[in-house]
């Protein structure tokens, strides 16, 4: 029922829940994604949408969702789980972590309802 709204905590939960759902899935559709186990690439992709999946208001360590979740797909040893962090800070102070702005999304919604609506 998505009637009653979660509130605070719940909330915070519920949508760590729908975004490491998204994540795995994705990471999982890739091709021999265990072999992409430490790959800046992959962890880039991850941050992004992590980035782009939270709101400024909702309060989420990204940083550590985003090394709990590859984490739980790869399981890092210590050593590999902060040489995780190490790349999403240097990724972080380098600016490639970038939200998407909201131009942008408008603009891919109405394509997409018109490719749905005359394609």
């Amino acid at each position: 029922m998505d009637l009653v709204k979660f509130k605070r905590q719940l909330a915070r939960s519920d949508l760590e829940k729908r975004l490491i759902s998204i994540l795995e899935e994705k990471v999982k559709s890739l091709p021999s994604y265990e072999e992409l186990r430490l790959n800046p690439e992959l962890i880039l992709l991850c941050c992004n949408l992590i980035e782009n999946g939270c709101e400024r208001k909702d309060q989420v360590d990204k940083k550590m969702l985003c090394i709990s979740v590859l984490d739980n797909i790869f399981g890092y040893t210590n050593a590999e789980k902060k040489q995780v962090d190490d790349s999403i800070e240097f990724l972080w102070a380098t600016k490639r972590i970038k939200r998407i702005p909201l131009v942008k999304k408008i603009i891919f919604y109405v394509l997409d309802i018109l490719k749905r609506r005359f394609l």
